[in-house]
C-alpha cells in the first residue's frame, strides 16, 4: 500500500466521520422539535393532557442528552489524558482540577439549558423554573398522574390569553409559538390560571359561557387543568340570551331578573319587525328596563326581546317573545 493510498483512506475515513456527525446533529435537532411535530402541545387538559407533557418533556430531555453527554465524554477523555501524563506536565493539578470541573458542570448547564420546552419559559411556570428546565414540571406531571389529587374551584368567568414567545431567529427571520392561559374568576376574583393547548383554547373560546356558573379542577402539583365542567349546556356567545327570562302573562311581557352573575348596562326593552331582533338598530323602540320588570306598552312590532351592553357591544340579552303569544 503506497503512501496515496494510505492518505485516501484517511481521507475517507475523515469523511464519514464528519458525515456522521452531521446526522448526528441533525437528529438531535429533529427530536427537539418533535413534540411539536407530534401535537403534544396542543392539548394540556386531564390525563391526556399530562400524558403529552411528561412524553414531551422526555422527548426533549434525550435530545439534551444526545448533546451532554458527548460533552462529557470528550472532558473525561481530554482528563484521562491529563492523567496519564501529568509526571511529564509541569503543574497539572490546576489543569486536572479545572478539567474536572468543566467536565462536570458543563453537560448539567447544557443539559439544563436545553431540556426546555414550551413549558419551563411561560408565565405559568417560569416562577418556580429554578435553573432545572423542565424537571420540576416532569416530576409533577408524574405525581399528578398517578395521585389524580386536585382543588376544585367553581367560576362564573372565564377568559382566555395568548402569548408570543420566540422559538429560533436567523437569516429567515424569526419564528414564533404561543403560550395559552385559561383565567377563571368568581364575582371578579381571580381563583385560578393554567397553561392550556392551541387545541383547548380554540375550544373553550366558543364553549365557556359567561356569567353562568363553571366546575373547574386543576391538578394539585403541576397546575394543569384536570376538568371544566360548565352549569349550563350553551357557549359564550349563546350565553348573553340567558341572561334574563321573558315571558307573556296575558296582555303583559314581564321579565327575571338577571339569571347570570354578569354586571350590564343600558338593559332595554326592545321592538322589531319579524326577524329583525339581531341587532339593535334594527328596533323599533327602546324603553329603559333596568327598572321594570313589566313592558308598559302594547306590543306594536312582531317581537320583543330584552338588549342590554355587554362585552363591548349591545347584545341581546333574553329570549324573544312573538306578537302572535300575546293575549290581544
Amino acid at each position: 500500500m503506497g503512501w496515496g493510498t494510505v492518505k485516501k483512506v484517511r481521507k475517507e475515513k475523515i469523511s464519514i466521520t464528519e458525515i456522521l456527525a452531521v446526522i448526528y446533529v441533525v437528529a438531535v435537532v429533529i427530536i427537539y422539535f418533535l413534540p411539536g411535530v407530534l401535537g403534544l402541545y396542543d392539548v394540556m387538559v386531564g390525563k391526556k393532557g399530562l400524558g403529552n407533557t411528561i412524553s414531551a418533556i422526555l422527548i426533549s430531555s434525550c435530545s439534551a442528552l444526545f448533546l451532554s453527554v458527548p460533552v462529557l465524554i470528550i472532558g473525561i477523555g481530554i482528563l484521562r489524558g491529563l492523567i496519564k501524563n501529568r509526571k511529564e506536565m509541569k503543574r497539572s493539578f490546576l489543569p486536572i482540577i479545572g478539567i474536572t470541573f468543566l467536565t462536570l458542570t458543563i453537560p448539567v448547564i447544557l443539559f439544563c439549558g436545553i431540556n426546555r420546552t414550551r413549558y419551563a419559559e411561560q408565565k405559568c411556570f417560569s416562577d418556580n423554573d429554578r435553573g432545572l428546565g423542565d424537571l420540576l414540571i416532569l416530576a409533577d406531571c408524574i405525581s399528578d398522574y398517578f395521585s389524580d389529587e386536585y382543588d376544585e374551584y367553581i367560576v362564573n368567568d372565564t377568559w382566555l390569553d395568548s402569548r408570543k414567545h420566540i422559538s429560533s431567529s436567523g437569516r429567515g427571520g424569526s419564528s414564533y409559538h404561543k403560550e395559552y392561559i385559561l383565567y377563571g374568576c368568581k364575582n371578579g376574583e381571580k381563583q385560578f390560571s393554567a397553561q392550556i393547548g392551541k387545541e383547548d383554547f380554540n375550544s373553550f373560546r366558543d364553549s365557556l359561557p359567561k356569567g353562568f356558573d363553571i366546575t373547574v379542577t386543576v391538578y394539585k402539583k403541576s397546575g394543569f387543568l384536570r376538568s371544566v365542567q360548565p352549569s349550563v349546556d350553551f357557549g359564550r356567545e349563546e350565553s348573553y340570551e340567558h341572561f334574563f327570562e321573558i315571558s307573556a302573562d296575558g296582555d303583559k311581557i314581564i321579565r327575571s331578573e338577571n339569571l347570570s352573575t354578569y354586571e350590564i348596562d343600558n338593559l332595554t326593552w326592545c321592538e322589531f319587525y319579524n326577524g329583525g331582533s339581531i341587532q339593535i338598530e334594527n328596533s323599533l323602540c327602546g324603553i329603559n328596563a333596568e327598572k321594570s320588570l313589566e313592558y308598559p306598552y302594547s306590543m306594536m312590532g312582531d317581537e320583543i326581546c330584552l338588549f342590554a351592553w355587554v362585552d363591548g357591544g349591545y347584545k341581546r340579552v333574553s329570549n324573544i317573545i312573538y306578537k302572535e303569544d300575546i293575549s290581544q
